[in-house]
């Protein structure tokens, strides 16, 4: 069973700037996480699979809208100890680089 975690920010980039930084999220989490990612729906949707390293079996999505950005993560089994350190990450580097914590959820 895997631990799922969400995240929600309302942001006011254009298309292109808001891109630019899912983009460099991106990269940083291939980068740190051993991810393998997916973009479709021109660019709107990205899916990513850990594939090695202490992250193995992490994966999730997001989902790029006109107004908010949203996240989930699944976590394995093994990081659900971790679940809260990771939960803290992903939201300050939301709150530093996509939007506001007013639109922020979590479960």
């Amino acid at each position: 069973m895997q631990a799922e975690l969400t995240f929600q920010r309302s942001h006011q980039f254009p298309p292109q700037e808001l891109l630019a930084r899912i983009v460099s999220l991106a990269t940083e989490m291939v980068d740190e996480y051993h991810l393998e990612t997916s973009w479709s729906d021109d660019y709107k949707s990205l899916k990513f699979e850990s594939t090695g390293g202490m992250s193995k079996g992490l994966t999730g999505t997001l989902q790029i809208e006109p107004d908010r950005v949203q996240m989930v993560l699944h976590l394995p089994f093994a990081l659900r100890p971790m679940a809260s350190t990771i939960r803290d990450e992903v939201e300050q580097y939301l709150d530093r680089n996509v939007g506001a914590q007013d639109g922020r959820q979590k479960s």
